[in-house]
């Protein structure tokens, strides 16, 4: 018995590493580069729930975000959008790419420069 689950475990682990594989794969450079050049924007909202489930638009937990914009939620919640809500941002650390050419492949290595900054000012 105990070498049949010696045996079991075995493949089990096997079975684990050999599914991991292709997560192991890494990006090609052209897709895997950050453009530090290129300008963003980015929009918060910010609703008030609690109102929008007492007032019946929404019933409790039917909505769970998950980051991609849904118009059917923003135009129900738009009445509830919380007006001047102010948000700041702080940076935590530097990103910095090395890379070279080892026998004819990309090697490519990121590293993060973690740094104390000042707390922000209220």
């Amino acid at each position: 018995m105990k070498t049949f689950r010696k045996f079991l475990t075995l493949c089990l682990a096997l079975v684990l590493c050999l599914s991991m594989i292709p997560a192991a794969f890494a990006a090609n450079a052209a897709t895997a580069t950050i453009d530090t050049g290129r300008k963003a924007s980015l929009n918060l909202w910010k609703y008030d729930f609690t109102t929008a489930n007492a007032d019946g638009v929404l019933e409790k937990n039917s909505y769970v975000s998950n980051g991609i914009r849904n118009d059917t939620m923003e135009s129900a919640l738009a009445d509830y959008a919380i007006q001047g809500v102010v948000f700041s941002y702080l940076k935590v650390a530097d990103i910095t790419t090395y890379s070279a050419l080892e026998n004819g492949q990309h090697k490519r290595w990121y590293c993060t420069a973690w740094r104390m900054m000042p707390r922000p000012r209220s």
